[in-house]
């Protein structure tokens, strides 16, 4: 009977023993992942402080791509007169341009015109001259 209870003794003992251990364990565990449940805590907050930014970069960025977006529009606008109004000068140039070259002409053939009429009246002039 004493061994018996001895046996049961050491038995219990060895029992107390193991669930001592596994309870230092599972105290362990229990302390790393509080610690990792602290820490990813700490991360998510970093992450959704970033994920923040990013939408506040986004909404910024948005903004400036339409402000150029417009001032794109604009110049272009701006770009499509000044090709317009080139065409029209170049087209008013080539006109006067062509409006004076006929003029030009025209005043060649009156000066070949008075060249001749001189050329004439000196003729004329010299043998009145001769004459008298």
């Amino acid at each position: 009977a004493v061994s018996d209870l001895t046996s049961e003794r050491n038995g219990l003992v060895d029992n107390n023993h193991r669930l001592t251990k596994l309870s230092e364990q599972l105290e362990f565990e229990l302390r790393s992942l509080k610690e990792r449940q602290v820490k990813v805590t700490e991360e998510q907050g970093e992450l959704q402080n970033k994920f923040q930014e990013s939408q506040r970069l986004i909404t910024i960025c948005t903004t400036e791509k339409e402000q150029l977006q417009g001032m794109y529009d604009g110049i272009e606008g701006l770009s499509e007169r000044l090709s317009a109004k080139l065409e029209q000068n170049q087209d008013d140039y080539s006109q006067t341009i062509a409006e004076l070259h006929k003029r030009l002409q025209e005043t060649e053939g009156d000066l070949s015109s008075i060249k001749s009429e001189k050329a004439a009246l000196n003729q004329i002039l010299q043998q009145v001259e001769s004459d008298n």
